[in-house]
């Protein structure tokens, strides 16, 4: 499996590049994947109101849906791999995406992509819904 939890850290082919996300340099040309609805537009307030890795979280899913890299998203911050915190290891998945040099390659490219899949048409989707609809009443 590319992806594989164990006790101490995340392993598998993707597991082992999470840490080294943020070390080369992005590839304008990475492939564009715009599967469901595309992202709830965020109202300033809302924006105003994220993490850094929210809002990391919500430039990087519009910019691998849209295949275009806002020029500072590079420069932004990724928080570190950590098992309870699922928002940064699907941003770090997301910049592996976007990598020049990640050396993925066959069944592991395809497994990210898969993963990629359901980060941005089921994880970060309903994780904005909540953000914008954060009433019990309205069934985020």
């Amino acid at each position: 499996m590319a992806l594989l939890l164990s006790d101490k850290k995340i392993s598998g082919p993707i597991g082992k590049l999470l840490d080294s996300a943020t070390d080369f340099e992005i590839n304008p040309n990475f492939t564009r994947i715009s599967v469901g609805p595309p992202p709830n537009k965020l109202p300033d307030k809302v924006i105003q109101n994220l993490s850094t890795d929210q809002h990391y979280g919500y430039k990087i899913v519009c910019a691998v849906r849209d295949g275009v890299l806002p020029v500072g998203l590079a420069l932004l911050e990724i928080g570190p791999v950590n098992h309870s915190s699922w928002l940064t290891t699907a941003n770090r998945l997301l910049r592996l995406w976007v990598k020049q040099q990640h050396g993925l390659k066959g069944k592991n490219l395809k497994n990210l992509h898969f993963i990629l899949e359901f980060i941005i048409g089921v994880y970060y989707p309903c994780w904005f819904n909540v953000k914008v609809k954060h009433s019990w009443i309205e069934g985020s």
